[in-house]
């Protein structure tokens, strides 16, 4: 329902919308003394710097991320003044022990948005590490569990067997 209003009001059609795994791509590359995590970001889409977020288990493995690039600032309706990367976001986040091939899991969450003015829900994703190397995500793991692969394509937020569109077509009637 709201969806389609926004999408009459913008003329947007949200078909053409990217699935937030093909619109933000992270990849992770390990070695002795740091992780980097990379993201690809698609044309048309930014991520919020604020909402990168990196923990590992076991906790305290990795130190505070620096961001290697400068992001865009931009005015934002729902969150004020944020940086925003486009293309791409690139952040280092150090080991604080040596982690001397120590197998960890890494999450990873991150939001960002389309310019056309549409923003996803926080992606999770968890990435197991056994050394250095690339390791990109396989499956990446909604924030929100009960959507499955069709509910994750924001042009599918008004499917009847989305929970979300549930609520908003009930309150829409009462």
């Amino acid at each position: 329902m709201w969806l389609g209003l926004f999408q009459a009001s913008h003329g947007l059609d949200a078909s053409q919308l990217l699935p937030a795994e093909k619109a933000f791509v992270p990849t992770v590359t390990v070695s002795n003394n740091q992780v980097t995590v990379e993201f690809a970001i698609a044309d048309g889409y930014y991520l919020y710097r604020d909402k990168i977020i990196a923990d590992t288990q076991p906790k305290k493995f990795l130190g505070q991320p620096q961001f290697t690039i400068e992001g865009k600032t931009k005015s934002d309706a729902f969150f004020g003044r944020q940086q925003v990367y486009y293309q791409r976001a690139v952040l280092s986040l150090p080991f604080l022990k040596p982690a001397s091939g120590q197998p960890f899991s890494l999450h990873l969450s991150y939001q960002g948005c389309a310019d056309a003015g549409i923003c996803y829900p926080p992606v999770d994703t968890l990435l197991n590490i056994n050394g250095d190397g690339r390791y990109q995500p396989l499956n990446l793991q909604k924030a929100i569990p009960f959507y499955n692969n069709r509910m994750n394509n924001p042009a599918n937020l008004c499917h009847p067997q989305n929970p979300i569109a549930t609520v908003f077509n009930y309150l829409g009637k009462h």
